[in-house]
């Protein structure tokens, strides 16, 4: 039997929330009348809230502590979903699928021990690895479901768009010449390109007329940033901490052209 009520569960960060969309795609695709809900955490929640694909978005605020995980519980039991897709496995959805039924559930399955041998002892084991959102579709994969080759997606609207031109030409940025981003913050300390580097290739970039240099991140990059931008030559703008996350990927879209 079809599914008819999917959940669809990948509570962080922002890439490998970005890394679902073909795979959602392909779920509504190969299953159009079902109700398709994704949930995640609250502070991402943006990056899918205008999917086509999706019919709810539930935020999940961590802050709340036990009482919001077993409140969000509830809210799944209430749902009544026949598909639990867990595409993170961590303790909250392990959690979650094994205090709950499910008609069906699919689970990602982590490289954990793997990428543990590369980043303390630099002994890897991934050269051959599949790309996580290809993982993703393991995780489905007896349900026939192939990825489309359509690659990721973001969705945006026309008001975020003409916010962030408006704001480009304010700093005398033009849209006719390439813009790149740098983006040197990163959520964990060993997934960080030393500042020193981030400098060098600003200033390389910044050699070609043709290139416009911003430097975009979270509020927690701020500083890092600045202080990036205040050690170059030449000029770069520091973005970071004024976007929202649709409106930083605005500013990274063709559709700004």
């Amino acid at each position: 039997m079809s599914p008819s009520n999917i959940i669809i569960v990948r509570l962080s960060s922002m890439g490998d929330i970005i890394l679902t969309t073909p795979l959602i795609r392909s779920v509504r695709n190969s299953f159009p009348n079902a109700k398709i809900t994704f949930l995640v955490k609250r502070e991402f929640a943006d990056l899918v809230k205008y999917n086509p694909h999706i019919n709810e978005v539930i935020a999940f605020d961590k802050k709340g502590g036990l009482n919001a995980l077993l409140e969000l519980r509830e809210r799944i039991k209430s749902g009544k979903y026949d598909w639990f897709i867990d595409l993170h496995h961590n303790l909250r959805t392990r959690f979650l699928r094994a205090s709950l039924h499910f008609k069906s559930v699919s689970t990602y399955r982590k490289d954990s021990l793997k990428r543990l041998l590369l980043v303390k002892w630099r002994i890897n084991l991934l050269k051959n690895g599949r790309p996580v959102f290809l993982k993703y579709f393991d995780a489905i994969a007896r349900h026939s479901i192939q990825y489309d080759g359509l690659g990721t997606e973001v969705f945006l609207t026309e008001t975020i768009i003409n916010k962030i031109k408006e704001r480009l030409r304010n700093d005398s940025v033009s849209l006719n010449q390439p813009i790149i981003l740098l983006c040197p913050g990163a959520s964990f300390r060993n997934k960080q390109w030393i500042p020193e580097r981030f400098q060098q290739l600003g200033e390389q970039l910044l050699l070609s007329s043709t290139f416009q240099v911003i430097f975009l991140g979270g509020p927690s990059d701020r500083s890092l940033c600045q202080e990036i931008v205040s050690k170059m030559q030449g000029k770069a703008l520091n973005y970071a901490g004024e976007f929202t996350l649709l409106e930083s990927a605005a500013l990274a879209s063709w559709q700004l052209q």
